[in-house]
């Protein structure tokens, strides 16, 4: 597989830090793409710390000195790792993990993020699964985020989770584009493949559905609703050429994240690949809080797939460049 030629590994000391820089080097050398090891600085605003304790020459000086500390540490571990074209770089990244990446995204052209998370779900880990949300659905490039497993380095068993409309005829790019990533990682990693829908009752079919229809009627709500998705999906199968793995389908209904993170669970799966449509307003919220319930609930590693990374990258900056005025 050889998709990626630019990769962020954001690096921090989490449990399962080190695991994550083996694997990002391991997809950089198989890829041949360039590597560079990224740690986040967060630090309040001079507002904030003018307010604590009045910036001064000394105050300053202890910045810079500590930035200097942070980036010799951090050229450190970056000089244990190879790429694809040589030794890894080392970046500091100022900001909260959903900004600041994002914005080193759009400088630097990365082409994936590669994070760690982990831990137990307690106040903490919340903020940062919130953040990690975020960068999924902002950063304008395919983000993975990697839970510490035995198994990291090796993957058994991957999901592709698919959500393509019944009511279009042709597939989706982006569907398809989980596909085929899914599909390509199960095949370099020799594991096996799901394939992963759900569907769900809205509008007249539930109103139909919860009337004193009787059982035949009720079935048949189910059945067209099912196998309208079950079409969709497989229109998305047959537009994709897969590799020669084992995969199997599944079609569940329902629409919460937890449905995906009982059955992954359930199966063991290693690795769940998803759609990132990037969207704002409602749909964006729904979207961002799916995913973090997502992470929340399994016990596995997630990718979120972008429909065009390029594409999204160019569109970003030029709206930036609007908005700055130049």
């Amino acid at each position: 597989m050889r998709r990626f030629k630019n990769i962020l590994a954001v690096y921090d000391s989490r449990i399962g830090a080190e695991d994550t820089l083996l694997r990002a080097q391991a997809l950089a050398v198989s890829n041949g793409a360039r590597l560079t090891v990224g740690e986040i600085v967060s630090r309040p605003s001079n507002a904030i710390l003018q307010m604590i304790v009045p910036q001064t020459e000394q105050t300053a000086k202890l910045d810079v000195d500590l930035l200097k500390e942070r980036q010799a540490r951090l050229d450190r571990i970056a000089g244990t790792l190879n790429s694809g074209d040589g030794p890894a770089q080392a970046l500091l990244i100022q900001g909260n993990p959903a900004t600041g990446v994002s914005e080193a995204v759009l400088r630097d052209g990365y082409d994936l993020v590669i994070a760690t998370v982990d831990g137990p779900a307690g106040f903490g880990e919340r903020a940062f699964r919130n953040q990690s949300a975020l960068l999924m659905e902002n950063c304008p490039c395919p983000v993975w985020l990697l839970k510490p497993s035995e198994r990291l380095n090796r993957f058994a068993r991957v999901l592709a989770f698919l959500d393509p409309s019944p009511e279009t005829d042709a597939p989706s790019l982006l569907e398809c584009k989980v596909l085929e990533m899914a599909s390509s990682l199960a095949a370099s990693e020799r594991a096996k493949l799901d394939v992963f829908a759900m569907w769900e009752m809205v509008g007249d079919d539930y109103d139909s559905y919860r009337c004193e229809a009787d059982k035949s009627t009720r079935r048949a709500v189910k059945d067209r609703l099912s196998g309208e998705k079950f079409r969709s999906v497989e229109r998305v199968i047959t537009s994709v050429e897969i590799p020669d793995i084992d995969f199997e389908l599944h079609i569940k209904r329902g629409a919460s994240a937890s449905i995906i993170a009982e059955f992954a669970n359930a199966r063991e799966v290693d690795l769940i690949v998803i759609a990132n449509p990037s969207k704002s307003g409602i749909e964006g919220w729904w979207r961002t809080n799916f995913t973090k319930h997502l992470l929340e609930y399994v016990d596995c590693s997630v990718l979120a797939v972008t429909a065009d990374s390029a594409a999204t990258v160019l569109s970003a900056i030029e709206t930036r460049k609007v908005i700055a005025g130049v």
